[in-house]
């Protein structure tokens, strides 16, 4: 639950340690672990870190006082170590609360599918607010609103990792989407949605729990890599040899949001990637991208309800590492590979994308051309959604 009154933290954690990079500076914290009871800490900018309980954690309550002059300059070092796991965090006052539910987008099995954290009736919520939801998470995060004026939309949303704001987030709209359909709150089983991005349409297909969520994206446009000294960057980066490549060419696509497509020779070369995060986001911003989507065929699969691609996405800047599963660079690697006779993906496929199989948690993706007379004029991707919890 977020609120957007007086608002008072609660930060959850299933821990054997517990760790904090960055704490927004609060007028009061309060510690509950296994033999501490609520222990008030007052003044913190006074008391030595020295100071703080040092006792294993299992829920922590912030009393949140922003000092508005400086409230977003001023973070201090938690002392306890690193946090295994976080659960849950919730803002809570007397004012209007705003709830957030956590699902799984795209799942390919247990365990499998990328979180989605979305808060609803978040239009009270300021940008600080939202990214320091995104921050508690750790990854995306959507935000649903009510829809402009005058737009023709039914709801409208905005996406936060922990790092920045995003345009668009195909994941959280999906999940945004199922989660309004299942709560009664869509006049049908489509929608019009406004993001920074642009109007997306969405619609619902199946009954019970686990329907099939589809949303729009626009045409992809796709263009070739022939810098080969950039090439030679990116093959340093991901930690890989020319061989390791395929023979299909590196390219940026583009549908929303600007993906550096990389061909791999096999699905085996794909998941043993262990790239070097720390130049990722400077690559990125040689390429012109957001984030690298290195793919793979692989050798036998089961073609029968589309073309089948595995995939990894290295985000630019989004404040961790890896995705599980990436809906606009779904989209984006579909126009690459429609545009690569190699790839045998022609304006009636079906490209299936699997990812997060080497972060352990399987995804799948699918996407669909959407043509016209004239041709075709972008395409659904889409998936199902589970309820993982709500706050």
């Amino acid at each position: 639950m977020i609120s957007t009154g007086r608002p008072r933290l609660r930060l959850d954690v299933s821990i054997t340690e517990l760790s904090l990079p960055q704490l927004p500076a609060a007028e009061e914290i309060m510690f509950c672990g296994t033999e501490l009871e609520f222990a008030p800490v007052r003044s913190l900018d006074d008391r030595a870190l020295s100071q703080w309980p040092g006792c294993p954690v299992s829920t922590m309550i912030v009393d949140r006082f922003f000092r508005q002059a400086h409230a977003e300059e001023q973070q201090l070092r938690h002392p306890l170590g690193r946090a295994s796991a976080m659960t849950t965090w919730v803002w809570e006052s007397m004012a209007v609360s705003t709830d957030i539910h956590l699902l799984t987008v795209f799942p390919d099995g247990p365990g499998g599918g990328n979180p989605a954290p979305i808060v609803l009736n978040a239009a009270r919520l300021s940008d600080h607010e939202m990214q320091a939801v995104a921050r508690s998470y750790g990854f995306e995060c959507g935000f649903v609103l009510p829809a402009p004026a005058g737009s023709g939309c039914d709801f409208a949303m905005r996406f936060w990792v922990p790092n920045e704001e995003m345009s668009m987030c195909g994941h959280a709209t999906v999940g945004a989407t199922w989660l309004l359909h299942r709560m009664g709150r869509l006049p049908s089983c489509m929608a019009r949605i406004s993001t920074p991005s642009g109007v997306v349409e969405a619609h619902i297909t199946g009954e019970g729990d686990t329907p099939l969520v589809e949303i729009s994206q626009p045409a992809g446009r796709v263009q070739t890599l022939d810098d080969k000294s950039a090439v030679r960057t990116l093959l340093n980066v991901l930690r890989i040899v020319a061989s390791d490549l395929d023979s299909a060419p590196i390219v940026n696509a583009v549908t929303s949001r600007i993906k550096t497509l990389v061909p791999l020779a096999s699905t085996e070369v794909l998941h043993r990637l262990q790239p070097d995060f720390d130049q990722v986001e400077s690559l990125c911003g040689l390429l012109g991208s957001t984030g690298l989507y290195p793919y793979a065929f692989p050798e036998k699969s089961d073609e029968s309800g589309g073309r089948v691609v595995h995939a990894r996405q290295f985000p630019q800047s989004a404040g961790y590492p890896e995705d599980a599963a990436t809906g606009v660079a779904s989209a984006s690697l579909a126009f690459g590979l429609l545009q690569t006779p190699s790839a045998r993906v022609t304006p009636g496929t079906t490209v299936r994308v699997r990812q997060g199989q080497a972060m352990g948690r399987p995804s799948l993706i699918t996407v669909r051309f959407r043509q016209t007379k004239t041709g075709i004029e972008g395409c659904w991707l889409g998936g199902t959604v589970e309820m993982a919890a709500s706050h």
